[in-house]
């Protein structure tokens, strides 16, 4: 496993890239902090030292985790759309939420936006306040 270099027009790419930033996040700030021990550039080195803490602050991880649920949900619906059999109307269906343990049979359905503004965003920033 390594970084990708996320190419401009993949959000495939990009989902990739934050998934192995995930997995690899322990090695990259070893050897973050490694180069600003031991590098060469002054300025590289000054940059390696700052990576580390910023990448440990909350706001980060909370960014880093809601982008790869974002772009995971993007990435979902980009493979289905590309299949040949996929009708439009079928693909409608993919932006409906279905909270775990409901039936889809019901009044629990919501779509992906509400869930996303309503359910999670709003109530982090309710827990922030």
């Amino acid at each position: 496993m390594a970084l990708k270099r996320p190419r401009d027009t993949r959000w495939s790419s990009h989902y990739g890239t934050l998934i192995n930033l995930m997995h690899l996040f322990p090695f990259i700030i070893d050897v973050l902090k490694y180069i600003g021990e031991n590098g060469s550039d002054d300025p590289q080195m000054a940059e390696a030292i700052d990576l580390p803490d910023i990448m440990n602050r909350f706001e980060f991880v909370f960014v880093l985790h809601l982008m790869k649920k974002i772009l995971g949900i993007i990435y979902e619906l980009s493979q289905v759309l590309q299949r040949k059999d996929q009708g439009i109307l079928n693909a409608m269906n993919l932006n409906v939420y279905v909270a775990k343990g409901r039936s889809r049979h019901g009044s629990e359905e919501m779509i992906n936006l509400h869930h996303y503004r309503v359910e999670l965003f709003y109530s982090v920033i309710d827990m922030q306040f």
